[in-house]
């Protein structure tokens, strides 16, 4: 039988007791708690001698009291009520119970000045009722009970103000360290997230500095000698196709220029968005390679989809084609794109090959794994399955309002 561990610490399991004890006490549990002690707390006062001629009656003083006690419900928000409602009872029943509560809310729940001033007003009017109340039956010297009620006053007053002052500096004491401690979360935070950037921007940098210094080179040194074949072809179909890679090399290399450029300015938006007319164009030239590729679509029409969407589209036909001619050299290739009102789909759909892949089509194999994850990340989904013909499909799925 395994024995059940508490996972907390002595301290941290008694500062978790003291605060639900605290919660309780703050909460309107709490407050009924507060009025039910200071009521019992007030009647042996209210209770003893009730036939003295200054009492208004045996009933009078029991009832001041409780409606007196009722104001605390408003010690946080007014505690004034409670203050004022404890100089009444005392004029009436001569019981400072509540007052005493009165004026630790007063502390608790007012700034320090407010509070003092407060309780030295109060100090004040609780000497003029008491001197008032017992001069009517004693016969001592006035000054005398003056003296002794201001020493009385002082103790009874100043001394809860005081206790609720401290609970307050306290409590402020608390809120200020969690504060704190939450700004000092915030900057740590905010610091890992800027060293995070920073990491994230030079790694942007190194693979814009390398993309552009290898592979630039090499994509350059290839429109070089596909310039030189076309130059020095003899036969047209030769210089033709000299010129096709002459021309496709270009465009790789503008296209390396933009991909570095948005590398070291992630920020840039794109000049001119993928759109339809540029999936076009990339079966256009699939098609003018070899290759049987057909383009179908339906509602898909430039500008009518968001940017990010549109780029996505973009790199899934471009990453199909590019599968389908290394993988399935001699199939048929369809690209359909549609969409509806909610929706954009692109499908890439190659038929069985007719001829054995050549030593090129090996590869990575991460490009439609990254595509998935980003569809993922879009709110969409990819899906790549073999076919029953021998063929192969992709099938991409996004909503229009792409999450941001």
């Amino acid at each position: 039988m395994t024995e059940r561990r508490n996972p907390l610490p002595a301290d941290a399991r008694e500062y978790a007791r003291w605060s639900r004890v605290g919660r309780v006490l703050g909460s309107r549990v709490g407050d009924w708690i507060a009025i039910g002690l200071v009521f019992v707390l007030s009647l042996p006062r209210v209770l003893i001698r009730p036939d003295d001629p200054w009492s208004p009656g045996f009933n009078w003083p029991i009832a001041v009291a409780l409606l007196g006690t009722l104001s605390l419900l408003f010690r946080r928000r007014w505690p004034e009520v409670p203050v004022v409602a404890g100089l009444a009872v005392l004029a009436l029943t001569s019981d400072d119970a509540l007052l005493r509560f009165g004026v630790y809310a007063l502390g608790r729940y007012r700034p320090l000045r407010y509070a003092a001033w407060g309780a030295v007003c109060v100090v004040f009017v609780r000497l003029s009722i008491v001197v008032f109340i017992v001069d009517r039956f004693s016969n001592e010297a006035i000054w005398e009970l003056m003296v002794l009620t201001l020493r009385y006053s002082l103790m009874s007053v100043l001394g809860p103000a005081s206790a609720g002052a401290v609970v307050r500096t306290f409590r402020v004491g608390e809120l200020l360290s969690a504060f704190r401690a939450r700004l000092d979360r915030e900057d740590a935070l905010r610091k890992a997230e800027e060293a995070a950037e920073e990491r994230a921007e030079q790694a942007r940098r190194r693979i814009a500095r390398d993309a552009h210094d290898h592979v630039g080179h090499e994509v350059t040194l290839m429109v070089l000698q596909a310039n030189l074949l076309a130059a020095q072809a003899s036969d047209e179909a030769t210089r033709t196709a000299a010129e096709g890679l002459v021309d496709r090399g270009q465009r790789a290399i503008h296209e390396l220029h933009s991909i570095v450029k948005t590398l070291k300015e992630p920020e840039e938006r794109l000049t001119s968005p993928p759109d339809v007319r540029r999936i076009e164009r990339l079966v256009d030239d699939v098609r003018a390679s070899g290759a049987d590729a057909r383009l179908e679509r339906s509602g898909f029409e430039d500008g009518l989809l968001p940017p990010a969407v549109a780029e996505f589209c973009f790199r899934v036909a471009q990453e199909g084609l590019t599968n389908a001619v290394k993988h399935a050299p001699g199939a048929g290739i369809l690209v359909t794109l549609a969409t509806d009102d909610t929706t954009a789909r692109v499908t890439v759909r190659n038929s069985a090959p007719t001829a054995a892949p050549g030593a090129h089509a090996e590869g990575g194999g991460s490009g439609l794994q990254d595509l998935a994850e980003l569809a993922e990340r879009l709110g969409g989904e990819l899906v790549g399955r073999a076919l029953p013909d021998g063929g192969f499909e992709v099938r991409a799925t996004l909503p229009l309002a792409t999450p941001r």
